[in-house]
């Protein structure tokens, strides 16, 4: 077998194996430190598993133990969904982390950099969480007649919820 070894950008060790065959490539990522490993198999040529493994380790490098004084008790699942900020942006994706909003730039190379973290403030206003800790702009949701997240305003741009399609 032909593993591969490496350090990664924070100096931890990997292990590793890819390969491919007409049709697929596949990598296997083993964080030895963290004791974590992630598998990726992708059905076409000219792909790069790595990014996909490479951009999982990352995610999963920024979870931070969770202070339980700093956790809101607003119920952040409805704003959880991807919105469509076209024609100035591509779409993004909302989630929870740790009890405050994330926002994930779609499509990323490096998705722990797409990310955008925002404190809930009052009724359905948000900030952004800057590097510094300190507040920034404004995320304000928007609500229908029935009180169904609709959308969301930053910069003074709206971005609409995508439905979720039952197929």
């Amino acid at each position: 077998l032909g593993f591969a070894i490496w350090k990664d950008s924070d100096g931890n060790t990997m292990l590793g194996h890819g390969g491919n065959c007409p049709g697929y490539r596949t990598a296997l990522h083993i964080d030895l430190k963290n004791k974590r490993a992630y598998s990726v198999m992708i059905n076409a040529n000219g792909t790069n598993p790595w990014k996909y493994t490479n951009g999982i380790n990352a995610i999963l490098n920024k979870v931070e133990s969770i202070d339980e004084s700093e956790i809101q008790t607003k119920n952040l699942d409805e704003y959880v969904g991807y919105y469509n900020s076209q024609p100035w942006w591509s779409e993004n994706y909302l989630a929870t982390w740790n009890g405050k909003l994330v926002m994930l730039d779609l499509p990323s190379d490096k998705p722990v950099e797409a990310m955008t973290f925002y404190k809930y403030i009052a009724g359905d206003t948000f900030r952004r969480i800057r590097d510094n800790e300190e507040l920034g702009e404004t995320l304000i949701f928007e609500r229908d007649k029935d009180g169904k997240i609709t959308q969301y305003i930053t910069h003074e741009y709206y971005s609409k919820k995508i439905d979720k399609i039952n197929y």
